[in-house]
């Protein structure tokens, strides 16, 4: 007999497909769509999730959290560009040479072993820390960063991001301003040398902040599925974005 469950999540692909272009139409003209997935996909299933926005136009990278999940995306068939957000261990430098992967780097070690370790052009998205406390280099860090990546043919640096400490309040506004500034000087240290990547910051609650906080990309994940990060995010939705839950 088949087996009957008492139990079952029912995910909805049109409001995913709605979630998507409805985000996507505040972005600006040169602001890419990272789709995050981590986390099975906020618990949505992640190769469900990844395998509908791996088809739709408007999702330029999809962003996990470990090798592991960007092996199964592989595996299921995903063609488009992975990041994975986790700071890369030197024993996953083969598979991520492997399955194609993008790669966070946040540590100096890390980026010494890739450096070394890699056997082919990896493409690299540098974590910088410019207040979270969480991850990523300090400025004071930025010339041992570019010292190390400028020139390496096998370091190829695609991507320069942080991570916003409280975009969803507008009590922290004044720290988020001064968090992108940082970045932006990241930027500009790169550029000094001839290196111009992506810059990202903001995820769904920096994207309602203003076309500023839009940089190269916006990393979208609460709103993806449907969710609003706070009702202080909401009430900055002057674009009339209408979100419908995926679960």
């Amino acid at each position: 007999m088949p087996h009957t469950y008492r139990t079952w999540v029912e995910i909805s692909k049109s409001a995913l497909q709605n979630n998507v272009r409805e985000l996507h139409r505040i972005l600006t003209k040169k602001a890419e769509f990272f789709a995050v997935i981590k986390g099975n996909a906020y618990g949505h299933g992640m190769r469900e999730i990844g395998s509908l926005l791996a088809l739709m136009k408007e999702v330029d990278r999809l962003l996990v959290f470990t090798v592991e999940e960007g092996i199964a995306l592989r595996k299921n068939g995903v063609k488009k560009p992975i990041v994975v957000l986790k700071n890369c261990a030197p024993y996953e430098i083969p598979a991520i040479q492997k399955y194609a992967l993008e790669v966070a780097v946040s540590s100096l070690p890390s980026l010494r072993a890739l450096a070394k370790k890699a056997t082919k052009k990896v493409n690299v998205h540098i974590c910088v820390d410019t207040g979270l406390g969480r991850d990523g280099f300090a400025l004071s860090e930025s010339e041992q960063v570019i010292g190390l990546v400028h020139g390496n043919k096998k370091i190829n640096v695609v991507g320069l991001f942080t991570h916003f400490s409280g975009a969803e309040s507008r009590s922290f506004d004044a720290y988020t301003v001064t968090q992108l500034s940082l970045l932006h000087e990241w930027r500009r240290r790169f550029a000094d040398v001839g290196m111009h990547p992506q810059i990202h910051a903001s995820a769904t609650s920096g994207a309602f902040l203003g076309t500023d906080f839009h940089a190269d990309a916006v990393r979208f994940g609460i709103g993806l599925y449907g969710l609003w990060p706070t009702e202080e995010t909401q009430a900055l939705n002057r674009s009339g974005v209408s979100l419908r839950p995926v679960l």
